[in-house]
């Protein structure tokens, strides 16, 4: 009840019809739009779920190639070629060979049977940055940063004596990555594949 003022719908009709009147369907209405926020270079991208990571990191090491012809494709020449017998680890009466090709900053081994000419990627090493490798990793890139994106794991020295990060594949795709550090940064990154 508001005695001796207008009746509260009466009220209510007033204010809408004056709000309404304020706004002018012909005339040009103007947009104001806001910048999009600047992005953040502070926080680091969120980590990937752990059950991809390390199969994206083996899967890594494969793309120059898992045989000498897939490599020499992708790569070209090697700046130099070497092979290595080695006894058949299941027929002793068998030898096979360990090929390594070499280039500037990149070493691709391959076990290669003897008896079908099938070559299997062994290993490859990279130690000089540009290589397209998952979750921004690089030559350089720092020791912390690689257990932020790839959470804690195994650490361990070289033959050099040097740190390392070792992240081991699961059952179905063997083999590991083992990131060489020097001073905290990454100087070499290894694929090891498990042959059986």
């Amino acid at each position: 009840m508001n005695p001796g003022g207008p009746p509260p719908k009466l009220l209510l009709c007033a204010l809408l019809v004056a709000c309404g009147a304020e706004q002018k369907p012909d005339a040009p209405q103007s947009v104001v739009q806001a910048a999009p926020p600047a992005p953040d270079t502070e926080t680091p991208a969120p980590a990937p779920p752990q059950d991809t990571i390390t199969p994206a990191l083996l899967a890594a090491g494969r793309q120059w190639g898992t045989t000498e012809g897939e490599i020499r494709r992708t790569l070209g020449a090697p700046d130099d070629v070497t092979a290595e017998a080695f006894q058949n680890q299941h027929d002793a009466t068998k030898t096979d060979t360990i090929l390594r090709l070499k280039y500037r900053d990149l070493m691709v081994a391959l076990y290669r049977v003897t008896e079908s000419r099938a070559d299997m990627l062994l290993q490859a090493v990279v130690s000089r940055a540009g290589h397209r490798l998952p979750f921004g990793i690089d030559i350089g890139t720092r020791r912390e940063d690689i257990v932020a994106i790839l959470a804690p794991t195994r650490e361990g020295l070289d033959d050099d004596r040097l740190e390392t990060l070792e992240y081991h594949g699961p059952m179905e795709s063997p083999g590991m990555v083992r990131f060489v550090l020097r001073r905290d940064r990454v100087q070499r990154i290894e694929w090891v594949y498990f042959i059986d």
